[in-house]
């Protein structure tokens, strides 16, 4: 436990690794499990070296690193190709939504000015690619509470919300601001939701108690996503719904394509802005 603690703290002030990053990982240096579980936190090409010797892999992809054959098992996503769509598809829809849902913005901002005075935006650390914190940004919905830290979410019947930011949470108008996330670079359009550091979980964390939760990060968070659109609004308040909340998200990472992402942002518009499971 306290190896798989260092390599995990190891990889999480790496933060942000170079594009063209491979990890060597040596089969005797740590135990199985240990390197699983730490090269969660990277979004990297990760190889292992072997001996060729006539061994043809079928399952996992052959390559030579500084002359030497390795074996990649692990693959960093968006690099190429599909790395350049995504960006291009984020900052395009980015900028359209925001010509579009700018009045909307407008409205809002001076509605939370009438009606509980500043800030108008709310902003609270989050975890994004790589684990590198980032500030999120959102139009606030409540009223300031400088002791709570997020960790324990929202519940719905929570007595902070304010009368304008209930209406703003119920039609996802609260979620606007995230666009100038994606123009920062913090954001995807679509991607695994960011939560705080700390988010807990029943008992626990979510980032111990659900060992693929770190795999999430090898992407940019996104304002909507797989998750979202599958039932995964509303908050994460049990350990069923945080296990189906990460598979979901690494479902979208292995699967990803530029028809999937239009997929669920046409979803998203058509059936989950607003709904039961939106406050």
């Amino acid at each position: 436990m306290a190896m798989r603690h260092r390599i995990r703290q190891g990889f999480r002030t790496s933060r942000v690794m170079p594009k063209t990053t491979r990890l060597i990982l040596s089969s005797s240096r740590f135990p199985g499990t240990v390197r699983r579980s730490a090269l969660q936190w990277i979004a990297a090409d990760v190889v292992v070296p072997f001996e060729a010797g006539g061994f043809r892999p079928q399952f996992v992809r052959p390559m030579a690193f500084i002359k030497s054959p390795v074996l990649q098992v692990m693959h960093r996503p968006f690099k190429g190709t599909q790395g350049l769509v995504k960006i291009v598809e984020d900052y395009t829809v980015a900028l359209i939504a925001l010509l579009l849902t700018a009045p909307i913005m407008l409205a809002a901002s001076i509605a939370i000015r009438l009606d509980d005075g500043s800030p108008i935006l709310f902003r609270q650390p989050r975890t994004g690619f790589n684990s590198k914190p980032f500030l999120i940004y959102k139009f606030r919905t409540m009223t300031v509470d400088v002791a709570d830290d997020g960790s324990a979410g929202t519940k719905r019947d929570n007595q902070r919300i304010t009368r304008i930011g209930r209406f703003l949470r119920r039609t996802s108008i609260d979620e606007l601001p995230q666009l100038f996330n994606v123009l920062r670079g913090e954001m995807s359009i679509v991607g695994p939701r960011p939560h705080v550091a700390n988010m807990r979980v029943g008992e626990g964390v979510y980032s111990d108690v659900v060992l693929q939760y770190a795999a999430r990060h090898r992407i940019k968070p996104g304002i909507t996503g797989w998750a979202q659109i599958n039932g995964m609004r509303g908050g994460i308040d049990s350990m069923e719904k945080a296990n189906l909340g990460a598979e979901l998200d690494l479902f979208y990472i292995a699967n990803w394509s530029l028809r999937f992402d239009i997929r669920i942002m046409l979803i998203t518009v058509v059936h989950s802005l607003v709904g039961r499971n939106v406050f």
